[in-house]
């Protein structure tokens, strides 16, 4: 297409010269200079000799529009936020404003919408997942072979709102071996074999933080008495600095009073 060819395909709108052939998405298309492109570029290279570098921005808003006034060459980041900058809300309506504004790399992002595709991705995943695994069945025993049912079961409501189930019968065996483990108590019921279950070391640990614990006192005596020995040897440190100041500025004061009235007696002779 020539020049020629190229004005006569355009007519007059109010300030705007619109393109009459074909067109796309308001654009007006043709074939010139041997490239295919939009008709408003093609109209900046007639008239400028040269092609856009960057975007050409229709200032008017007319898409098909291809007078050369009614054009500003942009870069595409400026032409993006010429359109889509000033905007406060994202395309869901969240607002562009406090924490919910991400910028990164000079594009700004909806801080709800990443949450919100955050938790469907998830709930798709865990559906998928429940879909390769098939259906669970619940567990009618406990690890130990007892049965959940009515009395056995005991319901525990956990951090997170869900409730969970614990075997009543692996709760009494629990709290039987932790009682029976300690050595007075199997002494006291006639069981001295289940010592075995604690530690070896258990009867020598409970000895000495037993001596630990009758030693503490006398220690704490030790410790407080030389806490007050420390108070009273800074205390009386402190009184004699005073005392020394004191009697120092009132050797200083008795000279200048000495040497005024010395001076004064030798004027009145």
């Amino acid at each position: 297409m020539d020049e020629d060819t190229f004005w006569l395909s355009t007519k007059q709108d109010g300030e705007c010269l619109v393109w009459t052939r074909g067109k796309g998405n308001g654009y007006g298309y043709c074939l010139f200079d041997g490239r295919y492109g939009t008709a408003h570029r093609a109209s900046f290279r007639i008239q400028m000799g040269r092609w856009p570098n960057g975007v050409l921005h229709h200032l008017c808003g007319n898409r098909a529009c291809v007078r050369l006034a009614h054009l500003q060459e942009v870069t595409a980041k400026e032409h993006a936020y010429i359109h889509f900058g000033s905007r406060t809300y994202c395309p869901r309506g969240h607002p562009y404003e406090g924490n919910n504004l991400i910028t990164a790399n000079g594009h700004r992002e909806c801080r709800q919408c990443g949450r919100d595709r955050g938790r469907e991705y998830m709930r798709k995943k865990r559906a998928r997942e429940r879909e390769e695994r098939g259906p669970v069945m619940p567990k009618t025993h406990c690890k130990h072979g007892h049965e959940f049912n009515e009395k056995n079961t005991r319901w525990y409501l956990g951090t997170n709102r869900a409730p969970r189930r614990f075997c009543r019968a692996c709760d009494r065996a629990a709290v039987r071996r932790n009682t029976l483990s300690c050595p007075r108590v199997a002494q006291k019921v006639g069981r001295p074999d289940l010592i075995r279950a604690a530690p070896p070391l258990l009867t020598e640990g409970f000895l000495i933080a037993l001596r630990a614990a009758q030693a503490a006192p006398k220690n704490n005596k030790e410790a407080q008495m030389n806490k007050f020995q420390r108070r009273r040897f800074w205390a009386l440190i402190a009184i004699a600095l005073i005392v020394c100041i004191v009697v120092g500025w009132a050797a200083i004061v008795d000279a200048i009073i000495v040497g005024a009235i010395t001076a004064l007696l030798g004027k009145a002779e």
